[in-house]
């Protein structure tokens, strides 16, 4: 987060748009997929949210935005067993 926080500052955009190519079918699947599963978090439904997170990351590894789910997922979760 500090990364695309300092990259953001400094009106560097190269940060966001090398991790995701337009043309990679695996990429558009893999933003689909991250969508899914915000919803699916939003929803309080974090096991499924973790699957689709995890099918999201699979296909496009360096789409920052699964790391960040993945972490809200894990907090949540957590939040919910005490």
């Amino acid at each position: 987060m500090k990364q695309s926080y300092v990259s953001l500052k400094n009106n560097n955009l190269s940060f966001f748009t090398n991790n995701y190519d337009s043309k990679n079918v695996n990429h558009g699947i893999s933003e689909l997929l991250y969508l899914f599963g915000n919803v699916l978090q939003q929803q309080n439904q974090i096991e499924l949210s973790k699957l689709f997170v995890s099918l999201s990351d699979y296909l496009n590894p360096n789409f920052i935005s699964n790391k960040l789910l993945n972490l809200e997922n894990f907090y949540v979760r957590r939040l919910k067993l005490f």
